[in-house]
């Protein structure tokens, strides 16, 4: 009714007997979705059929010798289906698999649907059995089946898993001299995947080292890989060296032949890494870069640097006059 006892419903009916209204009643009864599989409740109603006063009084009961209609549904849940899944093996990849199992009696109709997106990936009707899906990525899916025979509907939910990346940081050591082959790269804090891990420099071969040595000045790759096989490359890696030591030398020659006031500097002098010393024909270092007294002759003057570099400038000619001679 409407709040208004003149305009309750069935009021001023044609009816076929006296003070009975011909009227039929249907209600369609929509039920929340099923809570715990295995736990079907009845669904108990009770309609009375009461009625106001016609004189608009709602003390007097007008239907009091209607009776009481009792009825009740059994809520019926079909239960969820059984799921099984894999996990992704390497983070980002989408090589994940599930089977989902229909429960009750079947045939089913199967939907799949990623969560990111609500996005349906896979439909499957009139299935006998199970349904199987590849090639999923790391994330939450649905499963709903449609139980062709019992009419109903379940669903369940996975999650697939999937390992973190993997990471690592390359620690360089620079080559000590120009040309030498001291450099090293050591891969530090691997972590993601799955230990252990593997390593391999340049495409080359995998080892449980995480230790290169011996190398040249150049730019290299190291490839991490883990007990799944999955792999990530680290990049641009480069190994410095120091530049070649140059240096020239400066000569004085002897003033007077047989003398010994001839004189070697070498300036300037780079590449390396300073400070440097010297040493003059295969004597012994120091720190000056001049070496004075020396009579006519050739030599050689070896520059080392703060690394232990050597280079040795050859064929440095310190000259003398000829000899004064006179015919008396």
């Amino acid at each position: 009714n409407d709040g208004n006892p003149g305009n309750n419903f069935g009021d001023n009916c044609v009816t076929t007997s006296p003070g009975i209204a011909d009227w039929v009643f249907c209600w369609q009864i929509t039920t929340d979705a099923c809570g715990i599989p295995g736990f079907n409740p009845d669904l108990s109603l009770i309609i009375n059929t009461l009625a106001d006063g016609e004189a608009g009084s709602w003390g007097s009961i007008a239907c009091q010798n209607d009776p009481d209609i009792f009825f009740s549904a059994q809520i019926t849940c079909c239960p969820e289906p059984i799921i099984a899944n894999t996990n992704v093996l390497c983070n980002g990849a989408c090589t994940a698999t599930a089977s989902a199992t229909g429960q009750g009696t079947g045939p089913w109709n199967y939907t799949w649907i990623n969560t990111a997106g609500n996005t349906t990936i896979r439909t499957a009707n009139g299935i006998a059995g199970a349904d199987n899906i590849t090639g999923l990525c790391a994330g939450t899916y649905i499963v709903r089946t449609f139980d062709v025979f019992e009419g109903c509907t379940a669903q369940d939910t996975f999650t697939v898993l999937q390992p973190a990346a993997i990471t690592g940081t390359p620690a360089v050591v620079n080559v000590l001299c120009n040309g030498g082959n001291t450099g090293s790269i050591t891969i530090n804090g691997t972590a993601g995947g799955v230990g252990p891990y593997q390593y391999a420099l340049n495409a080359g071969p995998f080892g449980g080292s995480n230790v290169f040595g011996g190398l040249t000045a150049g730019t290299y790759t190291v490839t991490i890989r883990d007990a799944n096989l999955c792999t990530v490359t680290l990049t641009n890696i480069v190994v410095n060296q120091p530049a070649v030591i140059t240096g020239t030398p400066v000569v004085v020659n002897v003033l007077c032949n047989g003398g010994n006031t001839g004189s070697i500097t070498i300036n300037p002098t780079a590449g390396g890494v300073g400070p440097y010393q010297y040493a003059l024909s295969a004597g012994p270092f120091g720190g000056s870069n001049a070496f004075t007294g020396l009579t006519a002759g050739t030599y050689t003057v070896t520059i080392r640097d703060a690394n232990l570099c050597t280079v040795t400038l050859t064929n440095i000619v310190v000259n003398q006059p000829a000899a004064i001679t006179g015919t008396p």
